[in-house]
């Protein structure tokens, strides 16, 4: 038998080392996080006042701990709410003047109130109505359910009534409305409130609001056209406006429902040509509505999709759809369901989810664009300037717990970012989580269980001098 050659013997080597280098874990490659990176300005994360046909929901409207669990420990910055049709039930045809005697701002309530109380403790809160539908007299079934259209001939009442609600409740509720958009879902035919607008008749009703909004000095955005994000109608809308420079001259802000239809490679580039569409348009893009989770964590046989789905939902309509704000469909709901955050005032896993982004994500952050090393790991960052703020959202998509090392660039020299963080999982409820530091040395470490949550917000601040 012959002796092994020099050339085997390094080959035997070699492969044993390969072997070894095989049988031992892959060192989880380092999250960079650019401070000067930046992408969009986030205006705010919220959801809708709703329910209020509904005997218990509206008794919480009126409570005030109810508001400061809202305002305060969910920390919504967006609150989205209806323009009733109630606010003009009665047929006014003088158009050119603004009376509010002849408007019920009454109707607002009791989710008015309700928005009152948490801008009190947080004034930086935004308003958004929505119309459902006009009041009847200015539709041709009169109707506000069951479709119908807005009239021609009451285009321009329509556009009072707008701009004297935007006013009025400001006037009434101390509290400025930020956004107001056109209609919800323009093509639903629904045995509540409703109306169809087809892409042309949106256009002119954008116009006459705008006319009426610059001619009663209206400060509120114009938005439209609030179309679902999954289907070809959208894009007749948009190019509706593309071809009217009046149209789009007035129009403030593109927004949307739910998200654009997946496609086999994900959902992120559907949202990307969702924002570059918007983009064109020179329009920021919002997600105004979506739901349809179970009220569970991971999700139940009937709604397969649950907390963590709905925590990747809004990091795709952030992160790839670069959306600026994003406005779940219900704050609450009588008991625990797909529609809404809260069964009452008792929070559910949703809840949690939406909480790690909105407590911590405040109107003003510019998000960083940021990218990840793991298909299984979704990550976002954003950037507060002025109080040297830094959130950073991290979804363990895998069943598998991770330790993830994270390195900041671009800090100043002699500076430290100190985060806390907190948690969601099956488990946890947004759980406050150990501090972490980054001290400027290296990267530091973050546990990510499997299939959870994890946000670390902390400030920049001046390194304590060494000895």
């Amino acid at each position: 038998m012959r002796a092994p050659t020099l050339f085997a013997m390094i080959g035997a080597v070699a492969l044993g080392a390969m072997g070894l280098l095989l049988m031992q874990p892959s060192k989880p490659r380092v999250i960079v996080i650019g401070l000067t990176n930046t992408r969009q300005t986030i205006e705010g994360i919220g959801a809708t006042a709703t329910g209020t046909w509904i005997p218990a929901v509206r008794e919480l409207y009126a409570k005030p701990e109810f508001a400061k669990a809202v305002g305060g420990d969910l920390g919504v910055s967006i609150i989205r709410l209806a323009l009733p049709p109630a606010v003009q039930a009665n047929e006014d045809l003088d158009v050119a003047t603004l009376d509010f005697a002849k408007f019920d701002l009454a109707a607002f309530e009791p989710p008015a109130g309700f928005i009152r109380q948490i801008h009190t403790g947080h004034p930086e809160l935004k308003v958004m109505l929505t119309v459902w539908s006009p009041p009847a007299w200015m539709k041709d079934n009169n109707s506000t359910t069951k479709g119908g259209h807005l009239r021609a001939d009451r285009r321009e009442h329509f556009a009072k009534l707008c701009a004297a609600a935007c006013l009025g409740f400001e006037k009434t509720y101390g509290v400025p409305v930020h956004g107001l958009s056109i209609q919800n879902e323009p093509l639903f035919v629904q045995t509540y409130d409703s109306c169809i607008y087809t892409p042309a008749e949106m256009v002119e009703t954008a116009k006459a609001v705008r006319a009426a909004f610059t001619k009663w000095d209206v400060k509120t955005k114009l938005m439209a056209p609030e179309d679902m994000a999954d289907g070809a109608r959208l894009t007749g809308y948009l190019d509706a406006f593309s071809k009217d420079s009046e149209a789009l001259g007035g129009l403030d802000i593109v927004n949307v429902h739910g998200e654009p239809r997946e496609v086999s490679g994900g959902i992120a580039g559907p949202w990307m040509s969702l924002h570059d569409r918007a983009a064109l348009l020179g329009k920021p893009l919002w997600m105004t509505e979506t739901s349809g989770e179970d009220p569970s964590w991971l999700g139940s046989k009937e709604h397969p999709r649950g907390g963590l789905a709905l925590a990747a939902s809004i990091h795709h309509a952030l992160v790839d759809g670069e959306c600026a704000a994003w406005v779940y469909w219900a704050i609450t709901d009588p008991q625990a369901d797909e529609f809404a955050l809260m069964a009452l005032d008792a929070p559910t896993p949703k809840y949690a989810a939406l909480k790690q982004f909105a407590k911590f994500i405040r109107p003003g952050a510019v998000r960083l664009q940021v990218p990840s090393p793991d298909s299984k790991i979704l990550v976002s960052a954003f950037l507060e300037q002025e109080r040297k703020a830094l959130t950073v959202v991290l979804i363990n998509q895998g069943t598998s717990d991770a330790e993830v090392p994270i390195e900041l660039s671009a800090v100043p020299v002699g500076h430290i970012f100190e985060f806390e963080g907190a948690r969601s999982s099956l488990t946890e409820m947004c759980v406050a989580i150990p501090k972490a530091i980054h001290d400027g040395r290296g990267p530091f470490k973050v546990a990510l269980p499997g299939q959870s949550v994890t946000t670390l917000s902390g400030t920049m601040k001046p390194a304590a001098p060494t000895r």
